[in-house]
């Protein structure tokens, strides 16, 4: 855990809510990506897992989670007020990708998770591996 805390605390404020969602959650990279304003129940304590951001070829599209199972999970109120900081700094921008596979129909999500400049964030860049 104690590394964990230390990755939240290196990365960049604007990224720092996927590590604090997918430690206090249990959500899986590509949902944290796929996080919208309108899953998250704070009244319940509760934030719905719905959709994912995956890649094919380095090309984003949106599919659903994990064994295609949508789901609901307990919210901490420390996430919950996490999410609230993030939203007020960062807020969530509507998205475009393709439903499915990359050459499918496009649906659109606001996202909490993106870019400065409002596009959904890479999955590559959280997959590389800092110089030993």
């Amino acid at each position: 855990m104690d590394t964990a805390l230390r990755v939240r605390d290196a990365i960049s404020e604007r990224n720092r809510i996927a590590v604090v969602v997918g430690l206090g959650c249990g959500l899986r990279q590509g949902e944290v990506f796929g996080l919208s304003p309108e899953d998250i129940d704070y009244r319940r304590c509760q934030l719905h897992v719905r959709r994912q951001v995956q890649a094919i070829h380095g090309r984003l599209y949106f599919a659903l989670p994990k064994g295609k199972k949508i789901r609901t999970v307990d919210l901490p109120p420390s996430v919950a007020e996490e999410l609230k900081r993030h939203i007020e700094a960062f807020p969530p921008v509507e998205v475009e990708l393709p439903w499915g596979k990359p050459e499918t129909e496009r649906k659109r999500f606001s996202l909490l998770l993106t870019t400065r400049f409002g596009t959904p964030s890479p999955r590559s860049c959280w997959k590389q591996k800092s110089p030993s």
